[in-house]
C-alpha cells in the first residue's frame, strides 16, 4: 500500500508537470512508464498508454485498472478533462496521496519502536533462559530443601524452552496467527471495533482515518463534483469497513434530502463529532472544501498530539517491562544461591 501511494503520488506530480510543459497525454505517459521500475505500475502506465493511442480518454483508461487508479482518482481526471484543469487537478490528487501516505506513515512509525523494543524484549529472554540460567542449574541442584517459588517457575519455563515441542508448538501458534490474518484480509472482516475500543489507540484511529476522510471529501468538492459523488468516491478510498458504512450511509441520507451533519453527529462513535460540527456549518455557508481542510489540518495536529501521549506512555511501561522480566531471572538465580550461603 505505501508503494502504491508512493506511485500515485509521483505519478501525478509528473504528469502534472510534463502536461504544463506542453509535452503530449500520450508522449507523457510514455515517459513515465519507461522511467518506471516498478514492472506492476510500468504494466499499467504501458496499458494506459496504448488505451490513449486507440483514441480512449485518459479517465477511461485509467478506469481499467480500479486496484490502482480509485474511484476517486478517475472521478477527478474526468472532471479535468471536461473542464480543461486536468493538470490542476492531477496536482490535487498528488496531495491527496501525499497526505494518506503521511498519515499511514505516522500510525506506523508509532507502533514501530515499541514493537521492536518488545522484540529485543523476547531475544534478550531466550538468550537468557538457553544461555545464562542453565549455566547455574549445578548450583540450584545443591541446594537443600524446596527451591524459592520464582526459581522453580524459572526452572519450568527453562525446560519447556529446551523441550522441542515447545518450539514446534510456537511455529504453530505464528502461522495460525499468519494464517488468521491472512483470512480476515481476504474477507475483509471487520477489525475495527478491535481498534475502537482501545484506550488511545481509539483516538489515533479514529483521527487518522477522519482526517483523510475530510482530505478527499474538500479535493472531490472543490474539483466539482457533487457532495454525494464526493461521498461515494471517499468511501471507495477508505479501507476500513465502520467509517465505509458510515460514508455510504451519508452519502443515502443526502439524497434522501437529509443534513450530511446530522448523520456524523448520530455516528460520533466512529467519525469524530467535530466533523459533524464543521459540515453543519460548511452546509450554512456553503464551503464545503474550505471547512473539510481545515477541519483536516485540525484533526491531524490532534491525531499527532494523540501520538506523542501515546509514546509517551508506551516506552515508559515496555521498559519497565523489560525491567520486570530481567528482575524476576534475577531473583529466580541469587535466591538459591543466597540461601546455601547462608546454609554455609
Amino acid at each position: 500500500m505505501k508503494k502504491k501511494e508512493e506511485f500515485l503520488r509521483f505519478f501525478s506530480m509528473a504528469l502534472a508537470a510534463l502536461l504544463s510543459a506542453g509535452v503530449p497525454l500520450l508522449k507523457s505517459l510514455q515517459i513515465l512508464a519507461d522511467q518506471q521500475e516498478d514492472p506492476r505500475f510500468k504494466k499499467a502506465l504501458e496499458g494506459v498508454a496504448n488505451k490513449i493511442s486507440q483514441g480512449w480518454s485518459l479517465s477511461q483508461s485509467m478506469g481499467e485498472y480500479p486496484t490502482l487508479f480509485s474511484g476517486l482518482i478517475t472521478g477527478l481526471i474526468l472532471i479535468g478533462e471536461k473542464t480543461g484543469t486536468l493538470p490542476q487537478n492531477l496536482q490535487k490528487i498528488a496531495k491527496i496521496c501525499e497526505k494518506n501516505l503521511t498519515l499511514k506513515l505516522k500510525m506506523i512509525s508509532t507502533l514501530t519502536y515499541p514493537l521492536v523494543l518488545l522484540g529485543l524484549t523476547g531475544i534478550g529472554t531466550i538468550f537468557l533462559m538457553k544461555v545464562f540460567v542453565p549455566s547455574f542449574l549445578p548450583v540450584f541442584a545443591q541446594t537443600q530443601g524446596t527451591l524459592p517459588f520464582p526459581t522453580r517457575i524459572l526452572l519450568l519455563i527453562s525446560r519447556l524452552m529446551s523441550s522441542s515441542f515447545f518450539w514446534i508448538f510456537l511455529l504453530l501458534f505464528a502461522g495460525g496467527i499468519l494464517f488468521f490474518y491472512t483470512l480476515l484480509k481476504d474477507y475483509k472482516i471487520n477489525l475495527d471495533s478491535l481498534l475502537l475500543s482501545t484506550p488511545l489507540i481509539r483516538e489515533i484511529f479514529r483521527k487518522g482515518v477522519a482526517c483523510q476522510i475530510t482530505n478527499t471529501l474538500s479535493a472531490a468538492y472543490s474539483a466539482g463534483l457533487p457532495l454525494a459523488k464526493g461521498l461515494e468516491l471517499t468511501a471507495e478510498t477508505i479501507e476500513h469497513p465502520s467509517f465505509e458504512e458510515v460514508i455510504q450511509n451519508a452519502r443515502l441520507a443526502l439524497i434522501r434530502g437529509e443534513k450530511l451533519s446530522r448523520i456524523f453527529l448520530e455516528n460520533s462513535i466512529i467519525i469524530p463529532s467535530y466533523v459533524g460540527h464543521m459540515m453543519a456549518v460548511a452546509e450554512r455557508t456553503g464551503k464545503v472544501d474550505v471547512l473539510m481542510t481545515k477541519c483536516a489540518k485540525i484533526l491531524e495536529e490532534e491525531m499527532d498530539h494523540r501520538i506523542e501521549q501515546f509514546a509517551a506512555l508506551l516506552e515508559p511501561g515496555i521498559l519497565i517491562f523489560m525491567g520486570g522480566i530481567v528482575t524476576f531471572i534475577m531473583l529466580a538465580v541469587f535466591l538459591p544461591m543466597y540461601a546455601l550461603l547462608h546454609s554455609i
